[in-house]
């Protein structure tokens, strides 16, 4: 019975941690889903196309129709996370919330249901990259 306990509390750490991993990358826009924070998705446009310009030798009007080639396809992919990777990440997030529900007790609910509502908040502010001040 021991072993039962133990064990069910390591797949439920697990699942918890799996939880707020995904939560966690939903809400800051992960690297896979996106860049983060205002203005990078330019900067890395801006990025992309000075190497392509560089590298390939473009013209300034290959350059500028490149960027705004460039442009056109972010706007199509953010379209895409929103209408359709974000339902389906939701969808699994719900599912997995319900899930993990199904195993506690309602005290452990409770306390799930308001740590899942904290990990969706956005962190707050950091005035430094790596320090806090």
């Amino acid at each position: 019975m021991m072993g039962t306990s133990r064990w069910t509390a390591a797949v439920l750490l697990v699942l918890t941690f799996l939880l707020g991993v995904g939560v966690g990358f939903f809400a800051r826009g992960p690297l896979f889903f996106g860049p983060r924070g205002p203005g990078m998705e330019d900067r890395m446009r801006g990025r992309l196309t000075n190497r392509f310009a560089e590298e390939l030798k473009l013209t300034p009007d290959q350059r500028t129709k490149v960027d705004r080639i460039l442009e056109q396809s972010g706007q199509k992919m953010r379209a895409l996370r929103r209408e359709v990777i974000r339902p389906r990440f939701e969808a699994i997030a719900d599912s997995t919330r319900m899930e993990i529900e199904q195993v506690l007790t309602p005290d452990q609910k409770v306390k799930f249901r308001q740590l899942t509502q904290k990990m969706k908040q956005p962190p707050p502010p950091r005035r430094g990259r790596w320090f806090p001040w």
